[in-house]
């Protein structure tokens, strides 16, 4: 922040003004005035700077903030890489194997809820583990349309090669924060979210596929 510092032109022209009175009489007078401007000044001074201030507060924080996002980005971005080059398998499909293997028997429609992903982006993810052949689905024994999940034994062995979480870093991390921080949390990124033009449909896409 620049400095903002009385300059002594301020009052030069004030000077002529007291001498003449003075030499009235009128001492008292002149000297009010002098005090009355110099206040004046001091205060318009005192609110720049305060402005100033509070500009400069507010784009300090905005950066640090941005840095704050950027390194999560960063985390969320070199786990699901790392994922991905020990097991050439995408992060979104460890995920889902994960489960699947935590729930022998699992459904499609149970894995979506499970990943708070839209059904159709779940069909995708276990479509493509069929195709590694990592699980395999067969029909419900009590109702004929669900499909069951089941992990295979390579599906298994995948995944006690992959580092943790498989749900990736950023859940873990929330599942950890406080309930009252969590609240206060979604509160705020809503507000951030109001700014920006958002794609609803991308609040069901796996971080993974982003």
């Amino acid at each position: 922040m620049k400095a903002f510092l009385p300059k002594r032109d301020a009052f030069e022209w004030l000077l002529p003004l007291f001498f003449f009175v003075k030499y009235d009489g009128g001492w008292q007078f002149s000297k009010l005035i002098c005090n009355q401007m110099k206040t004046r000044y001091q205060s318009q001074l005192r609110s720049e700077i305060e402005q100033t201030i509070e500009v400069e507060s507010k784009a300090t924080s905005s950066a640090h903030v941005l840095r704050q996002f950027r390194l999560i980005f960063s985390s969320i971005r070199r786990h699901f890489q790392s994922m991905e080059k020990i097991s050439g398998v995408g992060g979104a499909q460890i995920w889902a194997l994960s489960l699947i293997a935590e729930k022998p028997g699992l459904a499609v429609t149970h894995l979506s809820h499970a990943m708070d992903i839209h059904q159709s982006t779940a069909s995708n993810l276990i479509r493509a583990l069929l195709k590694m052949g990592l699980v395999h689905s067969e029909k419900s024994l009590h109702d004929k349309r669900v499909s069951e999940l089941y992990p295979l034994p390579e599906g298994l062995k995948l995944l006690k090669k992959v580092p943790g979480p498989y749900t990736g870093v950023l859940p873990m991390a929330l599942s950890e924060l406080s309930p009252e921080t969590l609240t206060n949390l979604e509160r705020d990124l809503d507000l951030l979210i109001r700014k920006l033009d958002v794609d609803e449909v991308s609040a069901k896409t796996p971080l993974a596929l982003m």
